[in-house]
């Protein structure tokens, strides 16, 4: 983030799957079905700062807290043992080769599996400043609320 690297601190959270017996065929491999329910957040805030013949308005605006509850369904490889999966899901007894959210509002699908990996590739990272989540997400908004920007109206 803005040129810097940092090294977050952070902890895996409990994903609650309900596994199910279906299975279908992905890249050759028979995958099994797990549902969860997540809760979808909308923005949380829109910031704009108004300045009108050198007065300047804050005309900052929040959204409901609460989100729009959805469906994810996952397609896990159980002979694949890696708890992996897309944009933070896992923790299933296999790696998740299709994720489907909110009934094809967002689908990832796994384009191939390797046999082998660089182990360049999966180097764990040592520089950057120890920061934890929360910390890291504060600059992030931060960044981009409070960045200076402002939007002159009149003389």
């Amino acid at each position: 983030m803005g040129g810097k690297n940092f090294l977050i601190l952070d902890t895996i959270k409990q994903q609650p799957w309900k596994l199910s017996e279906e299975t279908r065929q992905l890249l050759g491999y028979t995958c099994h079905k797990a549902t969860r329910k997540i809760t979808q957040q909308a923005p949380t805030m829109r910031r704009m700062m108004v300045t009108n013949g050198g007065a300047t308005q804050d005309t900052t605006t929040q959204a409901p807290a609460k989100g729009k509850e959805v469906e994810v369904v996952a397609w896990y490889a159980d002979n694949i043992i890696s708890p992996a999966g897309p944009e933070g899901f896992g923790q299933l007894p296999g790696v998740i080769l299709q994720m489907d959210v909110d009934n094809g509002a967002t689908v990832y699908t796994a384009k191939e599996v390797k046999k082998t990996v660089d182990a360049k590739e999966l180097k764990e990272p040592k520089k950057g400043k120890l920061i934890t989540r929360p910390e890291y997400m504060k600059m992030m908004m931060d960044m981009m609320s409070g960045g200076g920007g402002s939007i002159r109206f009149g003389g």
